[in-house]
């Protein structure tokens, strides 16, 4: 599952197979950057809350690990 940031300007997209999350900019339909992530990233959630904004975490499969991306 993928995550938009809050001001809609990235994209987050797990690749469950290549162990990564890729930011893609929505405006230039590229990719930004390739996010290092343990084994099989599954989804990726976004905070909402103001004090944690720009927060990302993700969840894993097996055995359904969270982690905070960029960490």
């Amino acid at each position: 599952m993928c995550a938009i940031s809050r001001d809609g300007t990235r994209i987050y997209v797990p690749h469950h197979n290549a162990s990564a999350v890729s930011v893609i900019d929505v405006v230039a339909g590229a990719p930004v950057t390739q996010i290092p992530m343990p084994k099989n990233p599954h989804s990726v959630a976004l905070s909402l809350s103001a004090a944690t904004t720009g927060r990302a975490f993700m969840t894993q499969t097996p055995p359904r690990l969270r982690s905070r991306i960029g960490e």
